[in-house]
């Protein structure tokens, strides 16, 4: 068994989509372009305002993230959290929690909220949110199929050592698969072919001892970048780049150190309804021995406390 694959394959959820938000909505972090490489990010936003005129807002990429509210999953993580915004946008007479107090691990969101926020989802974003979709779905099709064709040269470089530009075979774009490297616009080459990646921060946040320096150096993720001239062929002049806005997000996640990230996530696994144990000690208990069995170090009973006392109080 691979130890290293199965943390990557299990890098996805909540962490995954709060990233991919992040990423596309803060155009400040992507890395330094030449005149001859662009970032993969950037040749999206570009492709799309060429392919959708004015109807291309930018925030498409940040919207694909956004889940459809209909009753069918019922989740207190960001399915929660997007849910909760309906609400408190479209339905201030219910009286909800404010957004400052409301921690979906103590106050999960009841039938009635799901049933409310599902009925606000087709009013008010169904409609928008599927074109939005189809948008971004078309600009990641063109742009995937232009690279399998060749008629879209890619390129990988290092995240942290920007040493030089290595161009992708054109076939590792010929899988329908390779779609999460969109996510975060990032290339693994530890599996080139799926796409998925974990960043390069949340390696360094892991404890020295989980995975040796060989391992990890096989999985650091890598940025993606297109040639300029490829884009530009295809878009043709007069097309201006249009950065995803995610500052008017009606949402936002908490401000996590790595601890505390993982802390949140061990509990969202662990107690997927809310119903946290009311002793201290069997929390203690129970996320220690979860944290264990991932192979990971795990934080003392006071860190516990401390993450309880911040983030889950009353």
């Amino acid at each position: 068994m691979d130890r290293l694959k199965d943390f990557i394959d299990g890098f996805c959820g909540d962490d995954l989509v709060w990233r991919s938000i992040e990423m596309w909505g803060n155009p400040s972090s992507w890395p330094i372009e030449t005149d001859d490489h662009l970032f993969l990010a950037r040749a999206v936003n570009l492709l799309g305002a060429a392919m959708f005129k004015e109807h291309w807002s930018g925030s498409e990429p940040v919207e694909a993230s956004f889940p459809v509210v209909d009753g069918s999953f019922v989740s207190n993580g960001f399915e929660g959290v997007y849910a909760l915004s309906l609400l408190w946008r479209f339905r201030p007479d219910l009286g909800l929690i404010p957004k400052q107090h409301r921690n979906l691990i103590t106050h999960p969101l009841s039938q009635m909220e799901w049933d409310s926020a599902a009925a606000v989802y087709r009013e008010h974003e169904a409609d928008r949110l599927s074109a939005s979709r189809g948008r971004y779905q078309a600009v990641v099709s063109a742009l995937m199929s232009g690279a399998a064709a060749g008629r879209i040269r890619t390129y990988r470089r290092a995240v942290e050592r920007a040493e030089k530009y290595i161009e992708i075979p054109q076939s590792n774009w010929l899988s329908e698969d390779a779609s999460p490297r969109f996510n975060l616009c990032l290339y693994s080459p530890f599996d080139p072919y799926f796409g998925a990646v974990v960043p390069m921060d949340t390696w360094k946040s892991l404890p020295a001892n989980v995975f040796s320096q060989a391992e990890l150096s096989r999985a650091w993720p890598e940025y993606i970048f297109t040639a300029r001239a490829d884009i530009q062929a295809m878009v043709g002049d007069g097309v201006n780049d249009s950065p995803s806005p995610v500052a008017g997000l009606p949402f936002h996640r908490p401000n996590l150190t790595p601890t505390q990230k993982a802390i949140d996530a061990a509990i969202k696994q662990l107690f997927p309804q809310g119903h946290l144990p009311p002793r201290p000690m069997d929390r203690h208990r129970i996320i220690i021995k979860h944290f264990r069995a991932s192979g990971l170090a795990p934080p003392s009973p006071k860190t516990i406390d401390r993450y309880f006392a911040r983030f889950l109080s009353n």
